[in-house]
């Protein structure tokens, strides 16, 4: 259900027929060129983001191609071509495509008179080799990343390129997988591609955070992907992270319920990376929390998904169990959700 704080605060009633009865979980929310797509595990919705918020179209899968293909779990639209890529839970790769008509949604109303029919149709899907995970992209070309612990780019056509793993050798899961005897590789649990900052941020399913530079060509040429320094160890329980390119952060939402800041650009004891050295992680710049506002993390949860706003002066945060906070880099609370109980510590 999306939630705009902006005049007065209002909510979208998002949910069809079939997430009303299975109470499904929304992956991903993007507004972009206009637009605002909203895709939950078994539907993609098209609405107007302009002052009148309509449902201009939805695509809702079939319950045969949710049994054997699975539900959706991660996405990416480039709005500047009109697609989007789905990751399903059973390793599919689904390629649809917007179509907005030159028809009026509402004929003969003058208040709506810019908003055109859409489509949303599917016109790709690609049975992935390995269990994807999370995905990210450009333009050009597709971002994947994969349980086994390596990234794949693939063309808009659903094709993979390339396969590399990022991280290099002699870092904290070696040194864990040592002492505790264990053989498996942490994978990228959340990834996401700045391109103003030539960067990507990755979270790991171990909780830790790296900071990988894109080459000047964008994502076309993984092998040329270099890994940059690491912004935060496993301890920090790190679950979604965002780039700020104007702010120059990293804002790293935490399992803990806790945001925390990190420079952009790595400090002198984390960079460069030297291969006979324990890796040492940035030291946050600021950390934010509703502890101090006297909201406990039990009421919250850990954070589920972070986002910078385009002009990196704000960050809007997303709860596991309930709640939305608004927060500038400077650590002001600028909007929440969550309602103010007084002498919520003589409790």
């Amino acid at each position: 259900m999306p939630y705009w704080p902006y005049g007065w605060p209002k909510t979208l009633v998002c949910t069809t027929e079939r997430s009303t009865e299975a109470g499904e979980n929304w992956v991903y929310v993007h507004q972009n060129h206009g637009y605002l797509l909203a895709i939950s595990e078994a539907s993609l919705q098209l609405w107007s983001a302009g002052q009148h918020k309509l449902r201009l179209c939805c695509h809702t899968r079939t319950d045969q191609g949710l049994q054997a293909e699975g539900h959706n779990l991660a996405a990416f639209w480039n709005g500047s071509k009109g697609l989007v890529a789905v990751l399903t839970s059973k390793g599919f790769l689904h390629i649809y495509s917007i179509y907005i008509s030159k028809d009026p949604l509402l004929p003969g109303v003058s208040a709506a008179r810019d908003l055109c029919k859409a489509d949303i149709y599917l016109r790709h899907t690609v049975k992935l080799e390995q269990e994807p995970t999370c995905i990210t992209g450009d333009s050009k070309v597709l971002l994947i990343g994969f349980a086994d612990g390596t990234l794949a780019t693939a063309a808009w056509s659903g094709k993979i390129r390339d396969v590399v793993y990022p991280l290099p050798a002699g870092d904290w899961h070696e040194l864990q997988a040592g002492l505790q005897q264990q053989h498996s590789v942490p994978y990228p649990f959340s990834i996401q591609h700045c391109e103003k900052s030539r960067a990507v941020v990755m979270v790991l399913s171990d909780g830790s955070c790296a900071l990988l530079g894109v080459p000047s060509a964008g994502l076309s040429f993984l092998h040329d992907l270099a890994f940059s320094h690491w912004v935060c160890s496993p301890s920090s329980g790190a679950t979604c992270a965002s780039i700020g390119a104007s702010a120059q952060m990293v804002a790293v939402g935490c399992s803990n319920g806790q945001l925390e800041l990190y420079r952009l650009q790595p400090s002198a004891a984390n960079s460069p990376y030297q291969e006979d050295m324990l890796p040492v992680a940035d030291t946050p710049v600021r950390v934010l929390s509703l502890e101090s506002w006297g909201h406990r993390r039990y009421e919250t949860g850990g954070i589920s998904k972070v986002q910078w706003s385009p002009d990196s002066r704000a960050i809007a945060v997303g709860y596991q169990t309930q709640g939305l906070v608004v927060w500038s880099p400077s650590g002001c609370r600028l909007l929440c959700t969550l309602r103010q109980v007084p002498n919520t510590y003589e409790r």
